[in-house]
């Protein structure tokens, strides 16, 4: 049992975690760490782009100084797919494995950001690479247009959504890559190419998802639809339940999710479907901005008191409310959307094939009840329909994504997050490429059948690895295409 005296310790620590959180992250265009603050961004040579001559300049200027290139957005990752050989994470070279010769030049595509033209007719957007998903809201619902894919979080960059596979929810479509209709790349040479369904498809489904391994996405068609509401119903149920119904409760309509409560065994269920309805019974947006802060806090000041994770959750699931069933209707993006909130933890995904997932959910759970970890007390699970890009997780089948946290125990994630991989990968999980994961080359060739052909790719197109970093050269080590 929690003393009271614990437990008024713990939510005012929370209370000074929330205070002390901090946004700045960003120097003009230039962000200083991940949005997590766990990695740092820095490089010998820094671009903040504002034109495609910009760009085409910067990749000159990096294959005649022998230099490297790393892309970055919003920093949004969780791994350290976007840091610059020349950074260093807690006074840690990030870059040993792939170190440049001649140092790191880092581009900043935040300022390469923009409409570049609507076609109403066909509904597809022409947008600059370095536009946020959330610029891109903002435009679509000025023209009274909606995508039917979008992520939980939207802070990211068009460009970077897309080379790390991000998705959303909902069995009936793919990720965000599905919607894509066409590329405009700068590849290593400084040439500009083009790539779509139809036109140079090779580099279309291999550099879609690349995770920046190809070259430089700088504009996107993507194709729209009408604007629509969405009408969420949300029920909670025993996890048991929700795993036994699991392929009917997922089908049951257009978007779907489950967010998983490990310690009182309560789902909640999200159901939502396309209405003409008006908004209704929606909280305040400051509302649930501090809600999901202060939660958030609360999960990584308790990580560091494991005994009292149980009790408190049962407190907050069955006396605060944390898990409650009910109905709104509001706009799409805002019912699809998670509200904005700085992460305090570390977050590993997996995409199971759908027919596995009830059985890989069970054994996480049970292994995550066995350890005195602090594991986060809410995990998702979200389905998608297959696609396919090479490199996507959702790659000629349908799938669901596993997301599980750990909060405030650093140095622990290779443990924890490598032991969850081994369960996964027993039921054929990928990984998601923008969070941790700790499985090699060797056992990722059995997972992705396009493998040896984007690997083929790489080479052609990037010969001299100018578009490597650590992260990549870890990727592909035995490929040595970073070497």
């Amino acid at each position: 049992m929690v003393s009271v005296r614990r437990l008024v310790g713990i939510l005012l620590a929370t209370l000074l975690a929330v205070f002390y959180m901090r946004h700045d992250r960003f120097d003009g265009c230039r962000p200083s760490k991940n949005w997590e603050h766990r990695h740092v961004f820095q490089a010998s040579t820094v671009v903040e782009p504002s034109t495609l001559a910009d760009i085409v300049s910067a990749v000159e200027y990096a294959r005649e100084h022998s230099k490297r290139i790393t892309v970055v957005g919003n920093g949004h990752s969780y791994a350290d797919i976007a840091v610059p050989n020349d950074s260093t994470d807690e006074g840690t070279a990030s870059g040993a494995a792939g170190t440049s010769r001649n140092g790191s030049v880092m581009i900043c595509m935040q300022c390469y950001s923009g409409l570049v033209n609507i076609d109403h007719s066909s509904r597809i957007l022409t947008v600059r690479g370095g536009m946020s998903i959330d610029q891109l809201i903002a435009i679509l619902d000025e023209h009274e247009l909606a995508l039917d894919v979008i992520p939980t979080v939207t802070v990211q960059t068009i460009a970077g959504a897309l080379a790390t596979g991000t998705h959303g929810q909902g069995i009936k479509h793919g990720n965000l890559a599905t919607l894509v209709r066409e590329i405009e790349i700068v590849l290593a040479s400084g040439e500009i190419m083009t790539a779509s369904a139809t036109e140079n498809s090779e580099l279309f489904y291999g550099g879609v998802i690349s995770m920046g391994a190809l070259g430089i996405i700088t504009q996107v068609k993507i194709q729209a639809v009408p604007k629509y509401n969405l009408r969420e119903h949300t029920v909670v149920m025993p996890y048991t339940e929700v795993l036994e119904q699991f392929s009917v409760l997922m089908n049951v309509q257009e978007y779907v999710k489950f967010l998983v409560e490990f310690h009182t065994g309560q789902t909640k269920v999200f159901v939502c479907s396309k209405t003409k309805d008006r908004p209704r019974n929606n909280p305040s947006t400051l509302k649930l901005d501090l809600w999901s802060h202060a939660l958030e806090s609360l999960q990584y000041v308790t990580s560091f008191y494991p005994a009292t994770i149980p009790a408190l959750m049962n407190f907050l699931v069955h006396y605060v409310g944390v898990l409650t069933s009910g109905e709104r209707v509001d706009s799409w993006h805002k019912i699809l959307k998670i509200p904005h909130y700085i992460p305090r933890h570390l977050e590993a995904e997996y995409a199971v094939p759908v027919e596995n997932a009830p059985a890989a959910v069970r054994e996480i759970l049970s292994f995550v009840d066995r350890i005195q970890v602090g594991s986060s007390q809410f995990n998702e699970i979200r389905c998608v329909a297959g696609d396919q890009f090479w490199m996507s997780n959702s790659y000629n089948r349908t799938v669901c994504h596993l997301t599980l946290l750990l909060y405030g125990q650093d140095e622990r994630k290779e443990d924890y997050f490598g032991k969850i991989g081994e369960v996964l990968l027993k039921y054929g999980a990928r990984p998601h490429w923008a969070k941790f994961y700790t499985v090699s080359e060797r056992q990722l060739k059995t997972l992705y059948p396009k493998w040896n052909d984007f690997v083929a790719l790489k080479r052609r197109l990037d010969p001299t690895g100018m578009f490597c970093n650590a992260y990549l050269s870890r990727l592909f080590a035995e490929s040595a295409i970073c070497s």
